[in-house]
């Protein structure tokens, strides 16, 4: 208990079966109290208790008619009024400190995006207005206040059973780039009042999204080639006159609205296997266009078909492979991804079809 508390107790016999005996007359009294730390007033079987002052006191409850009796020890504790931070110390799943706590934390962190404070986990220790230890009833509990910027978990959170967890230690990650605030807390002490708790200010370095990309619809998002066409033409891309495709890319800055310049050395696109990707701007709008690798065929191509691991040969050249011409048409497909820093990644999908009009 801590001191101003009040616990209203109880005492009653009851049988091998579990059954209160409610004939059978308990009482009461205060065993042990050399530090006078508990007040009992009690009427039977029934008591209050009050805390009063920091110590340990036994309450006996008595059936004198069978004689037996049973003890009830409690400690009274000050207060917890704040708690400490450590840089580094051990403490025990009882909450029991068993070694040096170390240097006091200052109370701020400052890390890389992706980065924790991994073994250097921060040390939670609740203290009495003397500054004494005092284990918290429900141990502590810490909160992030955006997950965004930082997340704070238990170092011994995979720790099993939860029993064998110690609440005491809390690794803080940085997640992108900002500033929040990280809360540890004693729990179980609520009803002396609001918890005493500790924040942590917390500073993550890093890109952050301060821009958008847009991008606009291609003219073409599908190539394909007929590899027997009607009325024996030759082999050819469909929709020729569509070929290659192109698109445009803007960016803008995400406070201000306004549009931002971007260069062709600012944009990265990723993922082109089967195509090629040209980037041509150098003002506001940036054109991308995409063309298919050049087929490596000159002979006749009717019975040419995609095969999945066969649409590059060694000289990245795009290759139709001879298969049976009954199959049916093959597909390949690609997400080119476009990176600009500030801005979130944004992805386009292109596909390579091929068909038979004419079996």
């Amino acid at each position: 208990m801590r001191i101003g508390e009040e616990r209203m107790v109880r005492a009653v016999v009851r049988s091998q079966s579990e059954k209160i005996l409610e004939s059978i007359e308990v009482t009461l009294v205060e065993q042990k109290d050399p530090d006078n730390a508990i007040t009992l007033e009690s009427d039977g079987n029934e008591g209050m208790l009050t805390a009063d002052k920091v110590g340990t006191a036994t309450i006996r409850a008595t059936a004198a008619l069978v004689g037996i009796a049973g003890d009830l020890n409690y400690m009274v504790t000050n207060p917890i009024t704040k708690i400490t931070l450590h840089q580094s110390g051990n403490v025990n799943k009882d909450g029991g400190v068993t070694g040096d706590l170390g240097d006091a934390h200052s109370g701020s962190v400052v890390l890389a995006v992706g980065e924790s404070t991994g073994a250097d986990a921060i040390v939670a220790i609740a203290r009495d207005k003397n500054n004494d230890h005092v284990i918290p009833r429900g141990g502590y509990k810490w909160t992030h206040s955006n997950a965004s910027v930082a997340t704070v978990a238990l170092r011994d959170k995979d720790v099993k059973p939860a029993s064998n967890q110690v609440t005491n230690y809390g690794v803080i990650t940085g997640k992108g780039a900002g500033e929040t605030m990280v809360t540890v807390m004693v729990m179980g002490e609520g009803e002396l009042g609001d918890p005493a708790n500790a924040d942590i200010d917390v500073s993550v370095s890093g890109f952050t999204v301060t821009r958008e990309m847009t991008i606009t619809k291609p003219t073409l998002s599908t190539f394909t080639w007929d590899k027997n066409p009607a009325g024996d033409d030759p082999a050819t891309w469909l929709k020729f006159t569509d070929f290659p495709s192109t698109f445009d890319v803007e960016l803008y800055n995400t406070r201000s609205g306004d549009q931002v310049d971007l260069n062709a050395a600012d944009l990265t696109i990723t993922g082109a296997t089967n195509f090629i990707v040209l980037k041509d701007g150098d003002d506001d709008d940036m054109t991308v266009t995409v063309s298919v690798y050049p087929l490596a065929l000159d002979t006749d191509n009717s019975d040419a078909e995609f095969t999945d691991t066969s649409i590059l040969d060694g000289s990245g050249a795009l290759v139709m492979v001879a298969t049976d011409p009954a199959k049916t048409a093959t597909t390949v497909s690609e997400n080119l991804t476009l990176m600009v820093d500030g801005a979130d990644k944004e992805r386009i999908r292109f596909t390579i079809s091929v068909i038979s009009t004419e079996e």
